[in-house]
């Protein structure tokens, strides 16, 4: 079952080796964009608290913008 965020999905997956599950968040990193956000939208995120956490999915998208790694 897939969670989906303004951001990102988180998917179940199974390394079918061992069995083990594991979850897997996948960041749309053009969302994340803070050019690419309307400015109403940064308005609402900052009057309601999501500012500080849009920062951190951003922080973390520009890490995995650097990353070079198949699975990112």
């Amino acid at each position: 079952m897939d969670k989906m965020g303004a951001f990102s999905v988180v998917r179940r997956c199974l390394k079918i080796t061992t069995g083990q599950e594991y979850a897997a968040k996948i960041i749309n990193t053009k969302k994340l964009s803070a050019r690419g956000y309307p400015n109403d939208l940064k308005q609402v995120l900052w009057e309601y608290g999501g500012w500080k956490d849009h920062q951190k999915l951003e922080r973390e998208a520009r890490i995995c913008r650097l990353l070079k790694h198949p699975n990112i």
